[in-house]
């Protein structure tokens, strides 16, 4: 883990430690210098078999948010899009899209310097989450048990750092880390509810459910949390975490889902690494950690990945039921794959778009991503769904002027996250974001769903066209 120190002025952003119980101490960061570590940590009847309960999902569900647990939340506003990244001591608002003239500033005497506006946090932060209806975000560190609860009410319209207020509190979650096969954390990925005024931090002793109000969890999950978590929000109905065990279990790997309002869990009745329930077309999972899950909130599609293929498992919760006796449920299955004409390299981490059904997938620690539109639903468990088109990072064809003439993209390793957000236009965009969060790709993901692929290679997308070329944005960060 390699750390650094680096020392920025503050704004007089307010700032709450949360302690026991609901005491709420209340200190000012003044604009005097602030030092802190930043971490490179890396980077769910009795009478009867079927019976559907008031958990049953419900189709539909918010097109506001990602499904995924993301490394970068996005704040959505009619005027604004704005990324939180995690940067030295603390979390940079980027502003990815800008209906007028404003942008991002410290709101005190930083303004005007060269340094980027930076809210401060006591520990080194990997991961936000941001909801939109609430005006809240939530920040969490690998290396850390501690959580920050951003207030964005003021923020949203003024863009000024002085206008947030930030509540930190420590989870309870102690020291020994989860390990994957690239990393470990303690508190491993956050995700709000879309629409309610929740999130859930995955991490060691479980899954913990949180009012954006308070430090106290309304619910603790003690289940394994796997590498990359996901949660289905439902506005009219409970929502999921969906929740894939990590490691192989000698056929035994369960996927979990847990309904959030009742804090039941459910298995699914098969194994995600069993080859007799899985069949031949998911023998990728047989031999392999499941590295990632999110999930389409508005058809309840479940995609898991592999740790060491493109081959992705798509499991129809929309079409699911339960028993309750059993505490199980069952759902159709089927495999996306590559084309078998050309090798892809291993595609881990995922997320789906807000609207579209597109997923968008990106290996470990490298510059290939991955699109695929997804079906609205499965009939039967066939192979063959989705068709796969790939793009290189650091393929010459895009601009990479904005980060530096020799610059080279690589990626983050565990536990890792993708952002999806709908643009000012609508337009379904992906945030693909460097292992140093210096730079980022912008994606259309339509665009590149419907682009032409090469007749050399049935995977790869063809990106000799200006078109396409254009579909990819390269945006400095820091």
């Amino acid at each position: 883990m390699n750390q650094r120190r680096e020392t920025r002025p503050t704004a007089s952003t307010t700032h709450h430690e949360w302690g026991p119980g609901t005491a709420v101490r209340l200190r000012w960061a003044a604009a005097i210098g602030l030092a802190a570590l930043v971490a490179a940590c890396g980077g769910g009847g009795a009478s009867s078999n079927t019976v559907a309960t008031a958990d049953q999902p419900a189709q539909g569900g918010s097109s506001a948010s990602s499904s995924a647990t993301a490394a970068y939340g996005v704040l959505g506003t009619d005027k604004i899009r704005v990324a939180f990244v995690p940067a030295p001591g603390g979390v940079m608002p980027f502003l990815l899209d800008n209906a007028g003239t404003q942008s991002v500033t410290w709101g005190g005497a930083a303004d005007g310097t060269s340094l980027r506006p930076v809210v401060p946090f006591t520990f080194p932060v990997d991961a936000c989450a941001v909801s939109s209806s609430e005006l809240k975000a939530v920040c969490i560190g690998f290396g850390s048990s501690r959580i920050a609860v951003i207030d964005l009410a003021r923020f949203a319209t003024s863009l000024r750092l002085s206008d947030i207020g930030v509540r930190e509190f420590d989870s309870g979650a102690g020291t020994v880390a989860n390990a994957y096969s690239g990393g470990a954390c303690i508190l491993c990925g956050v995700v709000v509810d879309a629409g309610k005024p929740r999130y859930v931090i995955g991490g060691a002793g479980g899954f913990r459910v949180y009012n954006f109000d308070s430090p106290v969890a309304t619910a603790t999950i003690d289940i394994p949390v796997g590498e990359n978590f996901a949660l289905l929000p439902q506005a009219s109905g409970t929502s999921y975490i969906i929740a894939p065990e990590y490691l192989p279990a000698s056929g035994n790997r369960k996927l979990r889902v847990v309904a959030m309002d009742s804090a039941k869990s459910y298995v699914w009745d098969k194994s995600t690494d069993s080859l007799a329930d899985l069949g031949a077309a998911g023998a990728a999972f047989t031999v392999s950690e499941v590295d990632a899950a999110s999930v389409d909130v508005n058809t309840s599609m479940i995609v898991l990945s592999t740790e060491s293929s493109a081959d992705f498992m798509l499991v129809d919760f929309g079409q699911a039921t339960f028993d309750e006796a059993a505490r199980t449920f069952s759902a159709p299955f089927a495999f996306a794959k590559p084309n078998p004409a050309t090798p892809v390299d291993r595609l881990t981490d995922i997320a789906i778009s807000t609207a579209g059904s597109i997923l968008l997938s990106h290996g470990e620690s490298v510059a290939l991503v991955g699109i695929t539109q997804l079906p609205p639903a499965l009939t039967g468990n066939a192979a063959g769904i989705g068709e796969l088109g790939v793009i290189d990072l650091n393929d010459a064809a895009f601009d990479h002027a904005a980060c530096g003439a020799a610059y080279v993209f690589a990626g983050k390793r565990d536990p890792h996250g993708l952002s999806l957000y709908a643009g000012l236009d609508n337009g379904q965009r992906g945030l693909v974001i460097d292992v140093n969060n210096a730079c980022a790709a912008i994606l259309d993901l339509p665009g590149l769903r419907d682009a032409p692929h090469r007749a050399a290679d049935p995977n790869a997308i063809d990106t000799s066209s200006a078109a396409v070329r254009d579909m990819v944005k390269f945006v400095k960060l820091q």
